[in-house]
């Protein structure tokens, strides 16, 4: 059983000229895993700008593996309310991290939950995921 988190909410900062919300969501708390251990070793930061219904927009997804171990084969995905485009496969060095531009698109419009898994494997050859949650602001 994996338990999901929210993530510490924060102001948006707008830019008047655009009226976009640039909104830079700390990463959430590790979650608990299936052998009752909190995995800290990914950090997942986004930039989530204000999304239009219906029309692509971009989500900016930084990944930051803050533990000791490299880890490979690390996938997103997102909750099947969002339609995406341009996931990859990447793989992390200890202490690296690594920005990805995901196209999105979401069905309705208000606020939004937003679920990130992402799946790695560590040194070890261990699976791991873990699930962050974050909210867009999605208008008509």
């Amino acid at each position: 059983k994996i338990d999901k988190v929210d993530c510490e909410e924060t102001a948006p900062a707008t830019n008047p000229s655009t009226d976009t919300i640039v909104d830079t969501v700390p990463p959430a708390s590790p979650v608990q895993l299936d052998n009752g251990q909190a995995s800290s070793a990914l950090a997942l930061y986004m930039d989530i700008p204000r999304l239009r219904r219906g029309i692509w927009g971009r989500v900016s997804c930084t990944l930051a593996n803050t533990g000791s171990q490299d880890l490979k084969s690390i996938t997103l995905s997102l909750n099947e309310e969002v339609e995406t485009r341009r996931l990859k496969t990447i793989d992390l060095k200890a202490g690296g991290q690594e920005t990805l531009d995901i196209a999105i698109k979401v069905r309705e419009e208000g606020n939004i939950p937003l679920d990130v898994t992402v799946v790695y494997t560590d040194q070890s050859g261990s699976q791991n995921t873990e699930v962050f949650e974050f909210w867009l602001d999605v208008v008509e």
